[in-house]
């Protein structure tokens, strides 16, 4: 499954495994606004540090949550 963030900046796909946020944090705010402090990246969508170099991946910017801002 993949996740994309929408924001008044556009829509960004959202890289989980550079982040600090898990899936299930994530599923927690599917389909509706939420605080996060996230920073946009460019680069490969699909590739994480321990995959192997052959994987084919999608270029271009993402997302990367770096924490969720529970206190608002």
């Amino acid at each position: 499954m993949e996740y994309y963030l929408r924001c008044s900046m556009g829509d960004y796909f959202i890289k989980l495994c550079e982040g600090t946020a898990s899936e299930k944090q994530l599923k927690n705010y599917l389909n509706q606004a939420f605080p996060a402090e996230i920073e946009i990246r460019e680069g490969l969508w699909d590739r994480c540090p321990d995959d192997p170099e052959e994987i084919q991946s999608r270029f271009g910017e993402y997302a990367v949550i770096l924490s969720f801002n529970i206190d608002k």
